[in-house]
């Protein structure tokens, strides 16, 4: 409840940085890392990805963004805001595919083709994670149906 200050906040999950005096026309870049290890919940501790959201203010250019720590080998999860279907473009077939909350999962499977669909009509509006492994990488998408 205390006003925020300048530091490492290791308190909680949410973090805020503010540009005193930007300069106009500019090239600012936000880069999003860690100070140690993100694991996931396996046995076995393992490197595992973090989910982000980023908001921007008093900015009205296209803000571009590339996750340059997460290579993901040239595969697509698009659209990440949708209404129904997910297409998941460019996997290596026989890649591992879950679809799921935060919390829970929802759908398992393999990827058999060079575009996979995942119908989300059934599902309520809300905030899911496809994820997809392939022999080399993890990558973890956030996807809205709306």
């Amino acid at each position: 409840m205390t006003p925020a200050t300048k530091g490492d906040n290791i308190v909680d999950n949410v973090e805020q940085v503010v540009l005193d005096n930007p300069v106009a026309g500019r090239t600012y870049r936000i880069e999003v890392t860690n100070k140690g290890i993100l694991v996931n919940n396996a046995t076995t501790p393992a490197p595992a990805p973090q989910n982000y959201s980023i908001i921007v203010t008093g900015f009205n250019e296209v803000l571009g963004t590339k996750d340059v720590a997460n290579s993901t080998n040239g595969i697509v999860i698009a659209p990440t805001l949708t209404k129904d279907v997910v297409n998941i473009l460019k996997a290596p077939k026989k890649s591992a595919l879950q679809f799921m909350t935060y919390l829970v999962k929802l759908q398992n499977g393999v990827i058999n083709s060079a575009q996979e669909t995942i119908n989300l009509s059934s599902y309520t509006n809300g905030i899911y994670i496809i994820e997809v492994k392939t022999d080399k990488d993890i990558i973890s998408k956030k996807v809205i149906k709306e």
